[in-house]
């Protein structure tokens, strides 16, 4: 197993696929994009990169509603 080349970090992976970075670490957190958490990394394993289907967007122009708590 070698990490410089069996792994990418978020940025390596977002850069080599054309994906926004912030979206990349979602993917991780959700569970979407199989990675292992080292320290405040992500290591994401370059053959689950290649394969995988990012998920689907939701409603876009849409803004959240905030709620006020009293």
């Amino acid at each position: 197993m070698d990490l410089r080349t069996d792994y990418l970090t978020i940025l390596q992976a977002s850069k080599r696929y054309g994906w926004a970075r912030s979206s990349v670490n979602r993917w991780c957190r959700e569970g979407w994009l199989p990675a292992v958490r080292v320290g405040e990394r992500w290591l994401i394993r370059a053959a689950d990169a290649a394969t995988c289907t990012p998920p689907p967007r939701g409603p876009q122009g849409k803004k959240r509603k905030r709620t006020r708590t009293a």
